[in-house]
């Protein structure tokens, strides 16, 4: 037998499982959302949804399967200079030991 979200919905309906989404540009939850893919954004923030991947389920508010995103990295520049000042700091703990 083959099992597809079409036939089990209304089960789970009567269950009282109820479907949500992710909004784009929400900030991402790691509770009810499961990122994957990230991608650098001009748009977006650093851990913003970009785009909805898949609905996710949940029963009595509790999360029964997180619904799917992709994530924003933030711009270009912003992860380079994040690293620029990362290695500064590594350069200096590496002089200091």
């Amino acid at each position: 037998t083959k099992y597809s979200g079409l036939t089990m919905k209304p089960t789970f309906s009567k269950m009282g499982v109820e479907e949500y989404t992710v909004e784009v540009g929400a900030k991402v939850d790691n509770f009810r959302m499961k990122v994957v893919e990230s991608e650098y954004s001009s748009e977006y923030a650093k851990d913003t949804v970009v785009r909805p991947v898949t609905i996710g389920m949940e029963l009595e508010g509790n999360v029964i399967r997180p619904a799917e995103c992709v994530a924003s990295l933030g711009t270009e520049e912003e992860i380079k200079a994040a690293e620029e000042v990362e290695g500064v700091i590594e350069e200096d703990a590496a002089k200091e030991a």
